[in-house]
C-alpha cells in the first residue's frame, strides 16, 4: 500500500475512534508508518488531510448506497433500498463497536 493509502486509512480509524480533535499528525504518522516529510508530501496540513479524508468517505459512502440502489427501476423502491442500505451500514457500525 502506498504512503498516501496508508496515511488515509489510518486517519479513518483514528478520526473514528478518537474524533478529530484528540487525534494528532505525529500519531497519523507514526501510526501509518511513514516519514514526516512524505506526510507533508501529500498533505499540506491536518485540515488538508481531513478534506481528502471527508472526500474519500463521501465517495465511499455514495459507491455503497448505489450498490443498494442500481438495480431498482422506481422511485419508491429507490427510497426502501437507500433505507435499507442505512440499516445495513447502522448494523456494521453497531457489530464493529458492540461485539
Amino acid at each position: 500500500m502506498q504512503p498516501r493509502e496508508r496515511i488515509l486509512e489510518k486517519t479513518f480509524i483514528l478520526f473514528h475512534k478518537q474524533g478529530y480533535n484528540a487525534t494528532g499528525i505525529n500519531q497519523i504518522i507514526e501510526e501509518s508508518k511513514v516519514a514526516k516529510a512524505s506526510f507533508y508530501q501529500h498533505f499540506k496540513s491536518k485540515e488538508d488531510l481531513c478534506v481528502a479524508f471527508l472526500e474519500q468517505r463521501h465517495t465511499f459512502w455514495f459507491n455503497e448506497l448505489l450498490k443498494f440502489t442500481n438495480n431498482v427501476e422506481d422511485s419508491n423502491s429507490k427510497v426502501l433500498a437507500s433505507f435499507e442500505f442505512l440499516i445495513y451500514i447502522a448494523h456494521a457500525y453497531a457489530q464493529s463497536h458492540f461485539d
